[in-house]
């Protein structure tokens, strides 16, 4: 038998078996339950299992109105709404609406003992998109980001954000990879159209007789930009900035991630200084200023310069991010910041 009958031979031998296993995992694919994967995927949002195999509420409500396959091995996700559920009844929060949300799983990765995730996801007025590795436990090894045009005012309005109302454009990269001794890479950030603040909302400032809220009027901060390049685990804050027509805003410090960037910690000193015409804006800028300066507390903030400084340490994701009032200090200079 020659060569090519042999060839030919094999071929009609493999060819039943192969067609059989591709129509069938192409079958098993498409109607594999995905609307009970669905239902899984917001079960674990909306309460996650702990140690122990004990569930608690996270505190957030999701809606995913339609989950889908994706060109094999993702999933498409469309009419997505994400709401942090209010801590008190007067609280109203608007869900955060994704109209269209990609993930796919790359396969290599998964015999090198990692998951890597690639997420694209759309919002009204921007994108984002993202890889992420896993580990099997759970753990994130790597994050590569692009955001271009998140618009905070969603995602404040959704309740995913802090206490202050903030509007503005987020774009920048974000780019880590998780090592023994800690993070490297780097973070470069910017938000256009910054303004802090909306004139109705009351913003509490814990330790203070203002605690039950301080209303802010609109402050238009400008472009903000943050860059921090990380370095076994540690990050000095190389820009930190910001200025508008009613604020100009400094910063320095160090940002630490060991093993999980949910657990960042800061450790940022800031300076803001107001305009005067922002300070005599109208009647309510002008109390604004004079309850601050009457308040002991934050009367501790105000530096000979007249700009308002604070040491700001915590971790945001674990809700621990404690302002100290610092108008005595010196603003340090950057090669010293982490001190």
């Amino acid at each position: 038998m020659s060569f090519v009958a042999r060839l030919l031979r094999i071929g009609r031998a493999l060819a039943y078996p192969t067609f059989f296993f591709f129509w069938f995992a192409f079958f098993c694919y498409q109607t594999f339950p995905y609307h009970r994967l669905r239902d899984f995927v917001v079960q674990q949002i909306e309460n996650p299992m702990m140690a122990g195999g004990r569930r608690i509420a996270s505190g957030y409500e999701v809606e995913i109105g339609e989950l889908a396959p994706y060109w094999g091995t993702g999933v498409e996700l469309t009419n997505v709404r994400v709401r942090k559920l209010p801590d008190l009844p007067t609280e109203r929060n608007v869900a955060l609406a994704i109209p269209h949300i990609t993930a796919r799983v790359s396969i290599l990765p998964l015999l090198l003992g990692h998951a890597s995730t690639h997420v694209v996801l759309a919002t009204n007025t921007g994108d984002a998109d993202a890889t992420v590795a896993l580990g099997f436990d759970g753990s994130i090894q790597s994050v590569a980001a692009e955001l271009d045009g998140i618009n905070l005012h969603h995602i404040q309005q959704s309740g995913l954000g802090g206490k202050v109302p903030l509007k503005g454009i987020l774009s920048g990269t974000i780019e880590l990879e998780m090592a023994p001794g800690g993070a490297n890479g780097l973070l470069d950030l910017g938000v256009r159209g910054l303004e802090v603040g909306d004139g109705v909302s009351r913003v509490p400032i814990p330790g203070t007789v203002l605690a039950a809220g301080l209303t802010i009027e609109t402050i238009h901060a400008g472009t903000l930009a943050l860059r921090a390049r990380f370095a076994n685990g540690v990050a000095t804050v190389e820009r930190l900035n910001g200025r508008g027509s009613d604020l100009e805003l400094r910063g320095v410090g160090t940002i630490r991630i060991d093993r999980d960037p949910r657990l960042a910690r800061l450790d940022l000193f800031l300076a803001a200084r107001f305009t005067d015409a922002y300070q005599n804006k109208n009647d309510r800028t002008r109390s604004m200023f004079q309850l601050m300066d009457m308040n002991a507390r934050l009367r501790q903030a105000r530096a000979s310069d007249g700009s308002w400084q604070f040491r700001l340490r915590g971790s945001p994701g674990a809700g621990r991010l404690l302002p100290e009032p610092a108008g005595r200090e010196r603003f340090p200079a950057r090669a010293g910041a982490s001190h």
